[in-house]
C-alpha cells in the first residue's frame, strides 16, 4: 500500500440555490386544454406486493367524461410471467366525480428463484377527446427478494471512532448492484454522507464463501464538489493514510453484524480541499 500524508484540516460542504421568477401575466386553462396524465413517473413493489394501483388523473375545469385506453409495455419483467393487468378491457373512464382512476397490475411472486429487478411501463393508447399529458407513461419496478446477497443487505448502525471527534454513531447502508451479485454498493461507509444520498457510495466484494467484503482504496464518487472534483476513498491505519490497497469487512453471524478489521478504517479526501471524514480501523456494524 502506498502512504500518504495526513492533512488535518475538516471542510464543511454546502450548496445554496437562488431563484426568482417574476410572473407578469398568469395563463389560462380551459377545457380546450383539459389533459390525462399518470401521477406518478416510476413505482416500485416487491415481488411478494400482491397488486400495486397506479394513478392517472384528468385535469379538466368542469370535469368532462373521457374514456382512456392503455397498454403495459415489456422490459425485463413479461406480461403472464412476472405481472398480469387487473382490468382485461386496459381503459379507464373519467368524468366529473371520477378524476382520478387507477390501473391496477397483479404481481406474480417468483418465490426463491433470482431473476434480479424486473421492469416495465405503462403508456396511453388513446386519451379519447382530451390531450395527453407530458406524464404520459409510467416505468415499474418488481424488486427482487432473493438476491443471493439479501442476507448483508439493508441498513445497520455502525459504530466507531471518528479521528477528530472520538465514538460516534451513524447509519449505513448496503445495496445490491444492478448487474453484478458478487458486489454491494456501501452508502455512508465513513458516516458522512447523508447529504449526496446514493452519488456517495463505494463498492466491495463479497467473497464467495459470504465471510468478507474486500473494499479497494482509490475508488471516486459520482458526487463532485464544487471544485469539480469527486470523494477519493483512502485508508487510515490511526497514524497515516493509504490510497491503495483494501478495507476489510468481516460478515458475521449471518450478515447481522459487520465487522471492520482492525488495518485500516475509511478516510473520505476531496482533492485541492482536504479531509472529508477520518473513521479509526475497527468499526462495528449492526444490522436494523
Amino acid at each position: 500500500m502506498k502512504r500518504i500524508l495526513i492533512f488535518l484540516n475538516i471542510i464543511m460542504i454546502g450548496a445554496l440555490s437562488i431563484t426568482s421568477c417574476n410572473l407578469n401575466e398568469y395563463p389560462t386553462f380551459n377545457d380546450e386544454n383539459a389533459f390525462v396524465a399518470f401521477d406518478v413517473a416510476a413505482a416500485s413493489i416487491n415481488e411478494d406486493g400482491g397488486s400495486i394501483r397506479i394513478p392517472v388523473t384528468l385535469a379538466s375545469i368542469s370535469g368532462i367524461s373521457t374514456t382512456v385506453t392503455y397498454e403495459a409495455v415489456d422490459e425485463t419483467a413479461k406480461a403472464g410471467t412476472n405481472y398480469t393487468l387487473k382490468d382485461g378491457s386496459a381503459s379507464l373512464t373519467f368524468d366529473a366525480n371520477n378524476r382520478t382512476q387507477y390501473i391496477e397490475i397483479n404481481i406474480i411472486d417468483m418465490d426463491q428463484i433470482f431473476t434480479g429487478d424486473l421492469k416495465f411501463s405503462l403508456k396511453f393508447l388513446s386519451t379519447g377527446n382530451v390531450n395527453e399529458g407530458q406524464a404520459n407513461g409510467c416505468t415499474i419496478t418488481i424488486n427482487d427478494l432473493d438476491h443471493p446477497l439479501s442476507s448483508i443487505l439493508g441498513s445497520y448502525t455502525a459504530s466507531g471512532v471518528c479521528f477528530w471527534d472520538g465514538p460516534m454513531t451513524w447509519t449505513m447502508q448496503l445495496k445490491k448492484d444492478a448487474t453484478d451479485v458478487s458486489k454491494v454498493w456501501i452508502w455512508n461507509i465513513f458516516g458522512d454522507s447523508g447529504w449526496a444520498i446514493d452519488a456517495t457510495m463505494f463498492y466491495g466484494v463479497v467473497s464467495d464463501d459470504m465471510s468478507t467484503i474486500v473494499v479497494p482504496l482509490g475508488q471516486t464518487t459520482t458526487y463532485l464538489y464544487s471544485n469539480g472534483k469527486p470523494i477519493t476513498l483512502l485508508g487510515f491505519d490511526g497514524s497515516s493514510g493509504y490510497d491503495s490497497g483494501n478495507i476489510v469487512i468481516n460478515i458475521l453471524d449471518g450478515g447481522n453484524k459487520l465487522q471492520f478489521d482492525d488495518q485500516l478504517g475509511p478516510w473520505a479526501w476531496i482533492e485541492d480541499v482536504g479531509n472529508l471524514a477520518i473513521k479509526l480501523p475497527g468499526i462495528t456494524c449492526v444490522k436494523d
